[in-house]
């Protein structure tokens, strides 16, 4: 039986496994024989990624720097160099990691997946507010008109449903989201301390702070990836193993287009 049948998903169409904003993923594929033993083939390589230490020039063999072989710094370009079979290692021991873990058209083989194995690391789809992008419009209350593509604002509605903003640590939804009721935007003039709110002509964002704080001391966040792990496009055998997604706006992660033989643990 297919075991995406199984749960849910449907061939070729669109998918999703997401976790609404954030949380940790423990999901165990339920199918035995999922990921065979592996069969004679190249010898697996170990890639490793390093947000703290990392270099996107070094070659990702080394978990430590030793010349050209240390680690990358980034998911992108390890997740680019792993062929069937390999292991991309993420360094998670330096807090959360601002970085998403894209598989688009990805295969790995029966028996020998792409393995992304998070050692227990944080992806984080927010970033803090960057003072120097954000004017101040009248005392406590600061505005920004690029603080994501306006493509995205433009053609999907649903980026600013989902949208929050982290206040302190606290996620602030002021009441919308995406399915069932949701409250109305509110005009900037009407914000109380701690609030934000969206303004569709300009494309802007407005967050209200104590006026007696700077912005760099407010610490805010704002959900500027939309996963923490998209997998999309024609995809098959792989493995996403001890990692946790959170504060995103749209899913944790993302299973969409023709997507098959994947774990997730």
């Amino acid at each position: 039986m297919n075991v995406w049948r199984l749960l849910g998903f449907r061939y070729g169409r669109f998918a999703r496994l997401g976790l609404m904003l954030g949380g940790s993923l423990l999901f165990s594929a339920v199918a035995d024989g999922l990921l065979a033993a592996e069969p004679a083939g190249g010898t697996p390589r170990d890639l490793y990624v390093d947000a703290a230490s990392g270099d996107d020039r070094a070659s990702g063999l080394a978990a430590t720097a030793d010349g050209k072989n240390g680690p990358l710094r980034t998911l992108k370009p390890a997740i680019r160099r792993a062929r069937p079979g390999d292991t991309i290692h993420l360094a998670g021991g330096g807090g959360p990691i601002r970085d998403i873990a894209v598989f688009h058209d990805v295969h790995g083989e029966p028996g020998r997946p792409i393995t992304l194995d998070g050692h227990g690391a944080t992806l984080t789809g927010a970033d803090p507010l960057d003072p120097v992008e954000w004017q101040e419009v009248s005392p406590g209350v600061y505005r920004c008109d690029h603080l994501i593509r306006e493509k995205l604002l433009t053609q999907d509605d649903a980026v600013i449903e989902r949208w929050f903003m982290r206040f302190d640590g606290q996620m602030n939804h002021m009441g919308r989201c995406r399915k069932g009721k949701s409250a109305a935007l509110k005009k900037v003039a009407d914000l109380a301390v701690g609030e934000w709110t969206y303004e569709a002509d300009g494309h802007a964002f407005y967050v209200k702070i104590d006026p007696a704080k700077k912005l760099a001391d407010a610490r805010i966040e704002a959900p500027i990836r939309s996963e923490g792990v998209q997998i999309s496009g024609d995809c098959s055998h792989l493995v996403i193993r001890n990692v946790t997604s959170t504060h995103c706006y749209n899913d944790g992660y993302g299973l969409h287009g023709k997507t098959r033989d994947v774990r997730f643990e």
